[in-house]
């Protein structure tokens, strides 16, 4: 343990360099590391916030049509035409945002 504070303390207190180079001597990664870990976190965790919008307005947009197929056979007409609506807009919203931010962005 003092063999570690030693060299450390002699590292920082050196007059000749900064305290970057010091940092860097002891072997501490440079900012700028941290700094494209950060941007790359961001632009996965942007890629799957989008896949999950894109899933999660489709998966609805099947169950509203599924829901109309089933008040259809039960007669129950004016709801399925509202849930087959309603499944068809969820759909195309789900379509359109994982092809506009997901798809399209990769392709051009």
């Amino acid at each position: 343990m003092g063999h570690i504070y030693r060299r450390t303390k002699r590292l920082l207190t050196g007059a000749d360099s900064s305290l970057t180079q010091k940092l860097l001597a002891w072997g501490v990664p440079s900012a700028g590391m941290y700094d494209s870990l950060l941007e790359a976190g961001i632009e996965i965790g942007t890629i799957l916030l989008y896949a999950a919008g894109s899933v999660l307005l489709t998966a609805i947009g099947v169950g509203a049509e599924y829901d109309s197929l089933q008040n259809a056979t039960a007669g129950h007409m004016t709801l399925a035409v509202w849930f087959a609506v309603m499944g068809a807009v969820a759909i195309a919203a789900g379509a359109k945002l994982g092809y506009e931010k997901l798809l399209l962005p990769r392709l051009g």
